[in-house]
């Protein structure tokens, strides 16, 4: 009938009016942007250990971080720093752990948030021939 019409039609209107509004007052979801972290590397050739700072920035979650090192994807929580990283924290890599690194290998630390499908390169660094 034409009244059921009518109503569908004016309940399709106000529903898209409400998902336009939405968007242009900045109500939809909201994408999360990469922290600003000034990252600091030191090799021990001795050790075979790679020591990963975070100097200064602001701090991060371990879990959006990830290690990409010889095909391999380990987050800096699951390599031992804690749930969070501030300034002056730091962590060390390799040594006979999880993380074995080779000579001239190029290492990755990827921002690949949990919640988010951003990701993004963060820095990179060259395991020493």
């Amino acid at each position: 009938s034409p009244v059921i019409g009518v109503i569908l039609m004016v309940a399709i209107t106000v529903i898209l009016a409400a998902v336009i509004a939405m968007f242009v007052m900045n109500m939809g979801p909201e994408s999360e942007t990469q922290p600003n972290v000034k990252w600091q590397w030191d090799w021990d050739n001795d050790t075979s250990e790679l020591t990963l700072e975070h100097s200064s920035g602001d701090d991060i979650d371990t879990k959006d971080f990830k290690i990409k090192y010889n095909n391999n994807n380990e987050t800096l929580n699951d390599a031992g720093a804690g749930d969070e990283m501030g300034g002056g924290d730091s962590v060390t890599l390799g040594g006979g752990g999880p993380f074995s690194f080779s000579n001239g290998e190029e290492v990755k630390l990827i921002w690949d948030p949990v919640d988010s499908d951003n990701s993004a390169t963060v820095d990179t660094y060259q395991i020493p021939s």
